[in-house]
């Protein structure tokens, strides 16, 4: 035999109430979880545009800075007498970094200054140079006497 009060107990917990919570996931909810994705994912795509902008401008520098030491090491190579025939400008447009290279040499009394300038082709980006002194090598050996 079984209890009458048992049996309703049993059928009232199995039928909800009129308004009472029900469960699972509602509209407002799921508004309110995108609305807060959203807001995330905006503010992490400035990050990421940020850090690929930076990104851009090192690997610029970069790019210049290896331009402006391979022009300075070309000159640091040539024989002192062959400097003065290899100043002026010119245009590289091959490679990775475009640029114009502009090279003054300034003689006196066997000291010759250098000055390398590389300037980008490529809008927004800055010129840069370096100045050295090539000196005359003395014709004597120092160890003949």
């Amino acid at each position: 035999m079984t209890d009458q009060r048992t049996v309703t107990d049993q059928h009232a917990a199995a039928t909800p109430r009129p308004g009472a919570a029900r469960a699972g996931i509602g509209l407002v909810e799921v508004i309110l979880a995108m609305t807060i994705l959203a807001i995330v994912l905006t503010s992490l795509a400035a990050l990421t545009f940020t850090t690929a902008e930076r990104a851009r401008h090192v690997t610029d520098d970069a790019y210049r800075q290896a331009a402006l030491i391979q022009h300075m090491n070309r000159f640091m190579a040539l024989p002192y007498d062959s400097i003065a025939g290899r100043v002026g400008c010119a245009t590289v447009s091959t490679g990775n970094f475009p640029h114009e290279v502009c090279v003054t040499g300034t003689a006196s009394a066997g000291v010759t200054e250098v000055q390398v300038k590389v300037t980008p082709t490529r809008p927004g980006m800055q010129p840069d140079s370096v100045t050295f002194e090539r000196v005359r090598m003395t014709t004597s050996n120092p160890l003949s006497t």
